[in-house]
C-alpha cells in the first residue's frame, strides 16, 4: 500500500480505488475463487449471484457459498464448528483493511485511532508521496503529511 500511494502520487480514495486492484483482485486466474461474501451485507451485493464469472479478468470464476446466509448462521456455523474468531470481532461488525477509502469518514477516524502503527505508516507514504511528486513537478495545495490526511480523513 505505501509503495502505491507513492507510485500513484495520491491516496487512494472511494473514486480512484487502485488499492484493492493491486492488493485484492490479482490472482486467480483460470480458477474458482472462494469468497466471503453474502447478499444481506449491502444492496450492491445482494445483486450479485451465487456464482460469477470476473467482469475484468474472464479466465476467474468468483463462487460465493454463503452468499444466502444471514450474520446470525454465519456466527452459529463459526461456533459449532469452533473455528477461530479474529479478535477484531470483539469491536467491529466487518473488517476489512485498516483505514479503507471505501469506510465512511467516521469509521476511518476511529481506526486511526484504534490502528496508530496504520496512522504513522500512512503518514510516511505520504511524506514520501509529497516528496516525489515535488521531484516530478506536480502541483498540490498539500504541503505535508498532515495536510494530506486531513484530506483524506474527511473526503
Amino acid at each position: 500500500m505505501w509503495k502505491l500511494i507513492v507510485k500513484k502520487g495520491i491516496p487512494p480514495t472511494r473514486k480512484i480505488r487502485y488499492c484493492c486492484e493491486y492488493l485484492k483482485e490479482r490472482g486467480g486466474y483460470d480458477r474458482r475463487v472462494l469468497t466471503g461474501i453474502r447478499k444481506q451485507e449491502s444492496h450492491a451485493r445482494s445483486q450479485r449471484y451465487y456464482v460469477e464469472t470476473c467482469h475484468r479478468y474472464k479466465l476467474k470464476t468468483f463462487v460465493h457459498p454463503i452468499f444466502d446466509w444471514t450474520t446470525a448462521e454465519v456466527w452459529e456455523y463459526t461456533h459449532d464448528h469452533g473455528l477461530p474468531v479474529c479478535s477484531l470481532y470483539k469491536h467491529q461488525k466487518r473488517i476489512g483493511c485498516a483505514m479503507c477509502p471505501m469506510a465512511g469518514v467516521k469509521a476511518r477516524k476511529a481506526e486511526a485511532a484504534m490502528f496508530p502503527g496504520f496512522y504513522r505508516a500512512y503518514m510516511r507514504a505520504f511524506d514520501k508521496m509529497l516528496e516525489r511528486r515535488r521531484e516530478l513537478g506536480k502541483e498540490t495545495t498539500w504541503q505535508t503529511a498532515q495536510d494530506v490526511m486531513d484530506w483524506w480523513l474527511s473526503a
